[in-house]
C-alpha cells in the first residue's frame, strides 16, 4: 500500500502538492476548533446548576438601579413634537400703521 503514496506523491504536480499541503495546514488549523466543539458538547448543561440567592439579590439590586433612568425618560418623546398652532408663542404681526419713509437715507452704522 506504500507503494500506491510513494507513486502518487512522485508524480503529483507543484499545485497537486501545493492543494495537499493546504489541506494538512486545514486540518492542523480546525483539529484546536473541532476538540473546543467536543468540549462544548460534554460539559454539563449550564441549567442543571441552580443559581444562588447572591445572583437573585444582584439582579434586584441592579433593576433597582434601573428605575431611576427609567423614570428620567418615561413620559418624554425622542424627538422634539411641535406645539398646536394657535397656542403658545404665536407670531407677532408688525404695526400695519407703522409706515417707513422710502427717501430716508440708509444708516451708516448699525449697532
Amino acid at each position: 500500500m506504500n507503494n500506491h503514496w510513494l507513486r502518487a506523491w512522485r508524480s503529483a504536480t507543484a499545485g497537486g502538492l501545493t492543494a495537499a499541503a493546504m489541506a494538512v495546514v486545514a486540518i492542523a488549523v480546525c483539529i484546536p476548533f473541532g476538540w473546543k466543539f467536543v468540549n462544548a458538547l460534554l460539559i454539563q448543561n449550564p441549567q442543571a446548576t441552580a443559581p444562588g440567592d447572591d445572583v437573585k439579590d444582584r439582579a434586584q439590586q441592579y433593576a433597582a438601579a434601573f428605575d431611576p433612568f427609567v423614570k428620567q425618560l418615561d413620559g418624554r418623546s425622542l424627538f422634539y413634537e411641535p406645539s398646536a398652532p394657535g397656542a403658545e408663542g404665536e407670531a407677532i404681526a408688525e404695526d400695519p400703521t407703522e409706515e417707513t419713509n422710502p427717501d430716508s437715507p440708509a444708516p451708516t452704522r448699525y449697532d
